[in-house]
């Protein structure tokens, strides 16, 4: 009991919207969200994650470190960040999940997109148009026109879990027309960091999917904000407690025991 109340870690916020904050997480706090994530998304022993994400990012030490760890699975760190690099690591690790931010989804994309129109033209961007149509009508057609290009990135890759920033849901949707599966989801520093997430099951494009059982959320009306939208409030057993000697920041952060994310929603 000690141990799941200890702070386990203290990571900064990134500073980017104001001065950074000390995120005290304890080893509840960590060990919660894990499991909650690693159930939702039905990952077992024996997965093979490789890691290009800084492990001062709360969303790898959870997902790229403390899940592998829970597993008992292997993690591989890529020793440079060019693509030919990650790609041969991916293949030499024969990864099947892996951490990723929009960044490298954008660049990895038009990686792809430059090759494929180097072998065949206006035909590849062709076969993506039509290959988007049949995910429509529930015709995952990518998994077998692309099935090289799937192979080229990791013939056992499982999917890509996305977080970290939004996406562009046309870049998910060209993902899953080529027949590569990405899992969003969505999350903060204070929270652990995961608070919803798609899954194999359920997984809807342009979302960040479901909450994780160990949350409660709500959505609370603010002014100018768009018609269904409103600001998101969390609570539960993955919410930290508070801000490092910071009690004014800590007061403004939350109602009564709900943590005020600050993000507009639309549920």
């Amino acid at each position: 009991a000690h141990l799941r109340c200890d702070t386990a870690v203290i990571i900064y916020t990134s500073g980017t919207t104001g001065t950074p904050k000390g995120v005290p997480l304890t080893h509840g706090h960590l060990l919660t969200d894990v499991f909650d994530l690693l159930a939702m998304l039905s990952i077992a022993p024996g997965e093979r994650f490789v890691s290009i994400l800084p492990l001062n990012h709360v969303f790898e030490i959870l997902g790229g470190f403390v899940a592998p760890l829970a597993l008992a699975s292997s993690i591989t760190y890529v020793g440079s960040l060019r693509p030919d690099v990650i790609l041969h690591t991916m293949h030499a690790a024969r990864v099947t999940v892996m951490m990723v931010v929009p960044v490298f989804l954008r660049r990895f994309l038009a990686r792809i997109k430059q090759q494929g129109r180097a072998q065949r033209g206006i035909w590849f961007d062709r076969l993506v148009w039509l290959c988007r149509a049949a995910n429509r009508v529930g015709m995952p057609l990518g998994r077998l026109v692309f099935r090289r290009v799937r192979m080229a990135i990791g013939p056992e890759l499982k999917a890509w879990v996305c977080g970290g920033a939004p996406i562009n849901p046309e870049i998910l949707r060209d993902y899953a027309a080529l027949g590569i599966t990405v899992l969003q989801g969505y999350g903060l520093t204070e929270t652990s960091p995961v608070v919803a997430v798609n899954t194999f099951r359920h997984n809807r494009l342009g979302t960040v999917g479901k909450p994780i059982p160990s949350v409660e959320i709500k959505t609370v009306p603010v002014d100018g904000a768009a018609r269904g939208e409103g600001e998101l409030w969390v609570r539960g057993s993955v919410v930290f407690r508070g801000y490092y000697k910071d009690a004014a920041q800590t007061a403004a952060a939350f109602h009564n025991d709900w943590f005020r994310t600050g993000d507009l929603v639309r549920v």
